[in-house]
C-alpha cells in the first residue's frame, strides 16, 4: 500500500497545472512542430552563429 501512496503523491505533484494557459498553448505548439519535423538541429543552428 505504500507504493500506492507514492503513486498518488506523484500524480498530485504534476507541474503542468502550474503553467499559465498561454504557456501550455506554446508548449503544445512546440511539441506539434517537433512531431512534424519542423525544427533545426543544434549543430545546424550553431553553424550560423559561430
Amino acid at each position: 500500500m505504500n507504493n500506492q501512496k507514492n503513486f498518488e503523491k506523484e500524480k498530485l505533484t504534476d507541474f503542468w497545472g502550474e503553467f499559465t494557459a498561454q504557456q501550455q498553448i506554446e508548449i503544445k505548439m512546440a511539441t506539434s512542430e517537433i512531431e512534424n519535423g519542423d525544427f533545426t538541429d543544434y549543430d545546424s543552428f550553431m553553424e550560423n552563429h559561430r
